[in-house]
């Protein structure tokens, strides 16, 4: 049996992105951190959600869902 690990980052600056793409990890980004979506969106983050609490509201559009 093969398992399949789909590990994400949460993080709200492009540090947090950056430091988690060196690791191999895609980042779902929270706007808690005071960084405009394009900055966020530039440093890779794969979606941006308001808060954790949005990200769990929409799970089932979220990227944990479709990975």
């Amino acid at each position: 049996m093969t398992i399949k690990a789909i590990l994400f980052d949460i993080g709200d600056s492009p540090y947090d992105i950056r430091a988690a793409a060196k690791l191999g990890l895609r980042t779902i980004a929270v706007r808690s951190g005071g960084f405009a979506d394009d900055v966020l969106t530039a440093a890779g983050a794969v979606a941006i959600y308001d808060d954790p609490a949005d990200l769990l509201a929409r799970y089932e559009t979220s990227p944990l869902m479709a990975s």
